[in-house]
């Protein structure tokens, strides 16, 4: 058997699926704050954020869209970091449209004088068909759009931008996406079922954890993850951990952060300082601070 029938016969049985009319039901809901902007507030300051669920017919791949657009004329850059969620982007603006694949790190990107990206997060795995090879190939790698859609790519760029709205970029980036995405691998449902289960559960702390709650082998998990987002589940399971914390500081910045360690099951808050600093940069104490 080819390792990805293997994938596929042993993940179907990882969670029980949802349905898709479910789930086009929920994007007609308003989406959840964006959690993964580090100190959104600093950022909010300088830029406008635009959030949009996708059409029904699109809620089997997409996540949202989105667009970001500033103005900081007469104003020094500004970069804004984001601790990515195991997603692939594609983003669109001008002369550098581009595909972004799954960030193990922190994503950093500089806004200077003025501008407008228009971008497409994937549901994780979704993005699989069409760069057909696994994610692994893609991640912390950028490609240009053109490398995966040729000239089109430069039609799309200049149509997109060409438009007033974040409502008729979405309408135009949605018909762009039916054109392409023509075949569903029903994976992505489980996909999106595991990263729910790591996104609610941040004491979740082990790969052997993941496998037992789902019923499958560790094995199963690890090639599963690396072929469809890029990742590992250790990875993920660190990453959503990282994420609980860091909304939870800047919910509360004067927050207590040995209880904020406890409650999080780190043996102690030396390990948790070192895993935050690890990732973000700068120990909890001070990203505090810095909000």
């Amino acid at each position: 058997m080819h390792d990805t029938e293997h994938i596929q016969s042993e993940c179907l049985c990882i969670v029980k699926m949802r349905h898709i009319q479910d789930k086009a039901m929920a994007s007609q809901t308003s989406l959840p704050h964006a959690r993964g902007i580090l100190k959104q507030q600093k950022g909010f300051e300088r830029f406008q954020l635009f959030r949009q669920a996708p059409p029904a017919d699109l809620v089997p791949w997409i996540e949202n869209f989105w667009a970001v657009r500033w103005d900081l004329r007469d104003q020094p850059p500004y970069t804004q970091q984001i601790l990515p969620h195991p997603n692939v982007g594609v983003s669109i603006e001008d002369k550098a449209s581009r595909i972004v694949g799954p960030v193990s790190g922190i994503f950093s990107y500089t806004l200077e004088e003025q501008g407008v990206v228009f971008g497409t997060k994937f549901k994780p795995g979704a993005f699989v068909d069409l760069w057909n090879q696994p994610m692994s190939s893609l991640t912390d790698k950028e490609y240009p759009l053109e490398h995966l859609f040729g000239p089109r790519a430069h039609t799309l760029e200049a149509d997109v931008l060409s438009k007033d709205t974040e409502e008729e970029m979405t309408l135009l980036m949605a018909d762009f996406w039916r054109s392409v995405l023509t075949s569903y691998d029903p994976i992505i449902e489980d996909l999106c079922s595991l990263i729910d289960l790591l996104a609610n559960t941040p004491t979740l702390l082990k790969v052997e954890d993941l496998a037992a709650q789902t019923d499958r082998s560790v094995r199963s998990l690890q090639r599963l993850f690396k072929h469809y987002l890029g990742v590992s589940p250790k990875w993920a399971i660190k990453r959503y951990r990282l994420l609980e914390a860091a909304e939870r500081i800047a919910n509360a910045p004067d927050t207590d952060l040995s209880q904020l360690a406890l409650e999080l099951e780190y043996f102690d808050q030396a390990h948790f300082t070192r895993d935050f600093k690890s990732i973000i940069g700068v120990p909890p104490a001070r990203y505090a601070s810095q909000l």
